[in-house]
């Protein structure tokens, strides 16, 4: 099932090696499954994501 959806990413870096990346679904496409029934945007999670990265520079 196609699922069209709109999402927003915001990303700080805090210095050189650590960044923080904060990921929201904003809206989705409701479609038709062909069983008569509207998804509502099911198989969407559209809850808030934080992602944390941290790197080591390789000497």
């Amino acid at each position: 099932m196609d699922q069209d959806y709109t999402h927003l990413d915001l990303p700080y870096a805090y210095n050189d090696n650590i960044a923080f990346t904060v990921s929201k679904v904003v809206d989705f496409d409701q479609h038709n499954d062909g069983t008569g029934l509207d998804t509502d945007g099911a198989g969407i999670d559209d809850d808030t994501l934080v992602v944390v990265s941290y790197s080591l520079p390789i000497k």
